[in-house]
C-alpha cells in the first residue's frame, strides 16, 4: 500500500481516460484514488496520444520517465507503485498549471488552483501577500509558492518527486545551446501545424510584430482575429491592426471595456482564484473570450511570450562597451537612436532621444552598480571611458539626474504592508535551477521567459481559456525556438538597430516592412489610470474600515496614494508607482470576497 492516498482532479479537456486498458470516467468534478488500481505504471491528467509517446520513448531502456517534449503542453501524474513513488510532470514552459497539497498522507493534484487550495482548506498565505506587493515581485523568478498555505506549483520544466521520505522539485529538460534549425523553419513549422487543424481558429492581432507575423503566417486559414481597444493612447495600434486585418484578408473584432470593470474583475478572480497579476488585467481577455466563443473559436492562437524567447538583442551595445570596441559602440548606438525617432519611439526621458542621453543613461546606470559593490577602480575607469573616450558631456548627465526628480517616490514595503514576510524568498534564476551552461546574455535571455509575471500569466489564461471552452496556443513557447533563439548572436539581434533580429529576419516577405520594421509598441499608461479609476469609484463603497484587506494593507497609505492618483496636476507616468499600489490593493480586496464566498 502506497504511503500516500492520490487523489487528482484534472480538467476533461486534459483527461487522459484510459489506463493500461482500465477504463476510468473522470473529469473536472470526480476523483480517483491510485490505490484501487493494480498497475504498476499510471498516468493521469495526460491526453492518450501524448501517453503513447511518452511510452513509446520513455520505456525502452529503464522504468523511468525521461523524455523531451518540445513545445507539447502537459502536466500529468505518472505513479509507479513497485517504487513506491510519485511523481508530478509539467511542460517546459508551464503552458498548463499543476498544483498539489499533501495533507494527512493524502496529496492531492490538479491544474485547477481552486480545487487544490479548497481541498487544502483555503488557508491564505500571508508571505505571498507580502511578495505580490513588492516592486520586483513579477521580475523574481516564479517559485513553487502560490497565494495559499500548504499548496504548491510545480515549477515549469520540473518534475516534483513525491516518496515516503521526501518533497523535491528537479529539472526534468535541458536546455542546449549547439547545432540547431535556424529560428524561420522551427517558427513557420510550428504555425503551419494550426492550419490541419479542423477546429475554428482565433488569433490576437495588436498590430505589434508577434500577433502580425502569426496571423500573416496563417492568412489563408482566415482566422478571426481580436483587437483590444485601451483607448486614445493608442489610436496608432489600433490604425494598424486594422490595416494588417485589410492587408491579410482576415476578419478584426474590436473588443472595448464601457465602464463594468469591476463585475469583470471579479468574474476573473473567481476563475483563476488568484489576484490580479497579469500586465493586461485578466478581465481584458473575459471581453475577447466572451467573443470568440460567440462565434464559435475552437482554438486561440497568441504571441504570448514573443518578447522573451526572441529578444531584443540591444545587449549587443553593452556587449561592444564591455569589449572596449567603443568607436563601433557609438556607431550601433547611432543607429539605434536613428530608427528609435524615425518610429517616434519614447524613453523613460521625455522628448527625443540622442545619443548622449542614452550614453548618459548608461553611464549612471553602471556608476550606480559599481559604487553600491564598493568598485571603485571600476568607477574611476567610467568616468574616464564615458567623459574623455565617448566624450559624454556634464550637461547630458546632469540632465537625466534631474529628470528623475519629476517622480514621485516608491512608497516603502513597510509603509504599505501591516504584515511581514516570515520566509526567505526562493530567487534562483531557471538557468540555474537547469544547470544551463550559457553566457551571461544568453542566460539572461532564458530566464526572461521563467519569470513570475509570465508564468502566472499563463495560469491564469488557462483558467479563463478553460471558462471559454478555448484552447489557448502560444507558438512562440517551444523550447526548439529558444535554443534556436539562443544561439543567434547579438550582432545578428540587434538587427541594425531595429532589435529582434530573429522573427524580423524570418517574417520577410510575409509581412509588409510597415509593420515588421515597427519597433513603437502599445502603452497602456492611461488605460491602467483609468481602470483603476472606475475600479476605485464600484469599490469605494465596499472598502469601508472593516473590510478584510485592512489587515494586510495599511489604510492610510492607501487614501494618500489614490489621492495622487485622483489628482489631475500629475500625469499617469509620475502616478505610476502609486497606480500600481492602489490597483493591487484593490484585485486584494476582491480576491479576499472571492473567498468569503467560495467558503
Amino acid at each position: 500500500m502506497a504511503y500516500f492516498s492520490l487523489k487528482h482532479s484534472f480538467s476533461e479537456q486534459n483527461s487522459d481516460k484510459t489506463i493500461d486498458s482500465e477504463t476510468i470516467t473522470y473529469g473536472p468534478n470526480q476523483d480517483q484514488i491510485l490505490e484501487q488500481h493494480t498497475s504498476d505504471f499510471l498516468f493521469f491528467g495526460i491526453h492518450p496520444k501524448l501517453k503513447i509517446k511518452i511510452q513509446a520513448e520513455a520505456f525502452q531502456l529503464t522504468d523511468t520517465p525521461d523524455f523531451e517534449l518540445n513545445s507539447a503542453a502537459y502536466a500529468f501524474i505518472f505513479f509507479d507503485k513497485k517504487k513506491n513513488t510519485i511523481k508530478l510532470y509539467r511542460d517546459f514552459f508551464g503552458t498548463l498549471p499543476l498544483f498539489f497539497s499533501v495533507k494527512n498522507k493524502t496529496l492531492f493534484v490538479s491544474n485547477s488552483l481552486r480545487k487544490v487550495a479548497t481541498w487544502s482548506g483555503l488557508k491564505i498565505n500571508e508571505n505571498q501577500i507580502a511578495k505580490y506587493f513588492n516592486a520586483d515581485f513579477e521580475d523574481n523568478p516564479i517559485d513553487s509558492d502560490t497565494f495559499f498555505e500548504n499548496v504548491f506549483r510545480v515549477l515549469p520544466g520540473h518534475l516534483c518527486l513525491i516518496s515516503e521520505n521526501e518533497i523535491k522539485q528537479q529539472k526534468h529538460s535541458e536546455v542546449v545551446i549547439g547545432d540547431t534549425r535556424n529560428f524561420k523553419s522551427i517558427f513557420f513549422d510550428k504555425i503551419n501545424k494550426f492550419k490541419q487543424s479542423e477546429q475554428k481558429l482565433g488569433a490576437h492581432l495588436s498590430g505589434g510584430l508577434d500577433s502580425s507575423s502569426i496571423v500573416s503566417i496563417l492568412k489563408t486559414e482566415k482566422p478571426e482575429t481580436f483587437y483590444f481597444d485601451p483607448g486614445k493612447e493608442n489610436i496608432n495600434e489600433h490604425k494598424i491592426a486594422k490595416w494588417v486585418a485589410a492587408k491579410l484578408e482576415v476578419n478584426l473584432n474590436e473588443i472595448k471595456f464601457k465602464t463594468e470593470y469591476l463585475d469583470y474583475a471579479k468574474r476573473s478572480c473567481e476563475i483563476t482564484f488568484q489576484p490580479e497579476q497579469m500586465v493586461i488585467p485578466s478581465a481584458t481577455f473575459l471581453k475577447i473570450l466572451e467573443k470568440a466563443q460567440d462565434l464559435g473559436v475552437q482554438q486561440m492562437i497568441s504571441g504570448h511570450g514573443g518578447d522573451a524567447i526572441v529578444g531584443y538583442g540591444f545587449e549587443y551595445l553593452n556587449a561592444l562597451f564591455e569589449q572596449k570596441k567603443y568607436s563601433l559602440y557609438k556607431k550601433e548606438l547611432k543607429k539605434y537612436v536613428k530608427i528609435q525617432n524615425e518610429n517616434q519611439q519614447k524613453t523613460e526621458i521625455e522628448g527625443k532621444l540622442t545619443v548622449e542621453k542614452l550614453m548618459a543613461q548608461a553611464f549612471l546606470k553602471k556608476l550606480k552598480k559599481n559604487l553600491l559593490n564598493g568598485n571603485v577602480k571600476t568607477v574611476f575607469e567610467l568616468c574616464y571611458t564615458f567623459l574623455f573616450k565617448l566624450n559624454v558631456g556634464v550637461f547630458p548627465i546632469l540632465k537625466v539626474i534631474t529628470s528623475r526628480f519629476d517622480k514621485i517616490k516608491e512608497i516603502p514595503l513597510g509603509k504599505k504592508l501591516k504584515i511581514k514576510s516570515t520566509k526567505k524568498n526562493d530567487v534562483t534564476p531557471q538557468s540555474e535551477r537547469l544547470n544551463f551552461d550559457g553566457n551571461k546574455y544568453q542566460k539572461s535571455l532564458l530566464d526572461s521567459n521563467f519569470v513570475t509575471l509570465s508564468a502566472v500569466a499563463l495560469e491564469a489564461l488557462y483558467d479563463l481559456h478553460q471558462a471559454y471552452e478555448v484552447t489557448p496556443k502560444y507558438p512562440f513557447l517551444n523550447k526548439e525556438l529558444l535554443e534556436s533563439s539562443l544561439n543567434t548572436p547579438l550582432s545578428k539581434k540587434f538587427f541594425d538597430g531595429y532589435g529582434r533580429g530573429d522573427l524580423r529576419a524570418a517574417i520577410q516577405g510575409n509581412l509588409p516592412d510597415k509593420v515588421r520594421l515597427r519597433t513603437s509598441k502599445g502603452a497602456f499608461n492611461n488605460y491602467h489610470l483609468e481602470h483603476l479609476q472606475i475600479l476605485h469609484v464600484q469599490t469605494e463603497y465596499d472598502l469601508k474600515t472593516t473590510h478584510k484587506v485592512w489587515q494586510y494593507i495599511n489604510k492610510n497609505t492607501f487614501e494618500r496614494a489614490i489621492s495622487i492618483v485622483l489628482n489631475p496636476n500629475f500625469t499617469s507616468k509620475q502616478k505610476n508607482n502609486q497606480i500600481w499600489f492602489c490597483s493591487k490593493t484593490i484585485s486584494l480586496a476582491i480576491w479576499l470576497d472571492t473567498l468569503d464566498s467560495a467558503v
